[in-house]
């Protein structure tokens, strides 16, 4: 039995380490509000799905959550406001930058004169799927906007932006079937800024995908694949990625060809620069090769030796 005296000396150390944990788990948790101007917890999102945007989207679809931030001098959607913004796109939510220089948006989002030029200088918003808002946010922007998310785990499912270390006869660390050297699928006349007979050597990394919207496409590489303009991180970062579909190809990859063409498959894969495989994700497109290559720092970021032309086939 403890004494009296040594019993409360270890309730207090007890305390006191709870205290610490507390702290260190929860120091960067992100604190909200209630209600910000005509904002408020329950409401409806002040840009919900219908509402209009810029191209390529046009208008703001529906989708599984929403999240706004509004600052001076911030328009933009998904990636365009950060690269963490790549990885809503990925989760199936909607971002977007909101611009309080305008009037209108600066009303929407609870802004006046006072609170911008005193102690607030921008607001996120999330919404869930009905876009009802569930989380109001002031003095906070892009570099809070994971760590905020991380607080809705309902909505905002991390676990998709992870891969899987084997797929089919695709395993991690082992080579891909498609390797550097290969046939690429280019043929002379095809209308293309890469003409690349074969896969080039000495890329940083190499991407393969397989979706429904290359199925039919043809030969194409780097940004020329993609279905919306946006920038082309592949090319920009050192890699190379060109659409090598085929049904056999496909079965190489563990897929089923006439599953991929209906749509009810996809698969991105990701080699280093000896074609081993470092990422596979199943149900990824290239619309998720941003998230993807965020999480091999290894890769995007080794320094290049020499100087890279992007279009050089050797």
């Amino acid at each position: 039995m403890f004494s009296p005296s040594r019993k409360w000396f270890l309730i207090g150390i007890i305390c006191l380490v709870t205290l610490f944990l507390f702290r260190v788990v929860f120091r960067d948790s992100p604190r909200g509000v209630s209600k910000f101007g005509p904002l408020k917890l329950g409401g409806d999102m002040p840009l919900g799905p219908g509402h209009s945007t810029f191209y390529p989207y046009k208008t703001v679809p529906k989708s599984k959550f929403y999240v706004f931030i509004a600052e001076k001098d911030f328009w933009c959607v998904f990636e365009d406001c950060g690269l963490d913004g790549a990885y809503i796109e990925t989760m199936g939510g909607w971002l977007g930058g909101e611009n309080l220089n305008q009037a209108e948006i600066a009303y929407m989002f609870g802004f006046d004169i006072d609170r911008i030029e005193k102690k607030y200088h921008s607001v996120m918003v999330v919404g869930d799927a009905d876009a009802k808002i569930v989380g109001i946010f002031p003095n906070k922007g892009m570099s809070d906007l994971l760590p905020v998310l991380r607080s809705y785990p309902k909505l905002a499912d991390f676990n998709l932006i992870k891969g899987v270390n084997q797929f089919g006869p695709l395993k991690i660390g082992e080579k891909t079937p498609i390797k550097i050297g290969d046939p690429t699928g280019y043929k002379p006349g095809i209308l293309t800024n890469y003409k690349c007979v074969n896969i080039p050597e000495d890329r940083k990394f190499y991407i393969f995908a397989f979706q429904k919207g290359l199925t039919s496409r043809g030969f194409c590489a780097m940004f020329e694949c993609q279905e919306q303009l946006r920038p082309d991180y592949v090319e920009s970062l050192g890699g190379w990625f060109a659409n090598t579909w085929s049904p056999e190809n496909a079965r190489k990859f563990g897929l089923d060809p006439d599953a991929v063409v209906r749509g009810d498959t996809s698969l991105v894969v990701v080699t280093d620069w000896s074609s081993r495989i470092v990422a596979i994700h199943p149900n990824k497109t290239t619309n998720d090769f941003l998230p993807i290559l965020l999480q091999l720092p290894e890769l995007i970021y080794v320094p290049t030796s020499v100087y890279f032309d992007p279009l050089r086939c050797e």
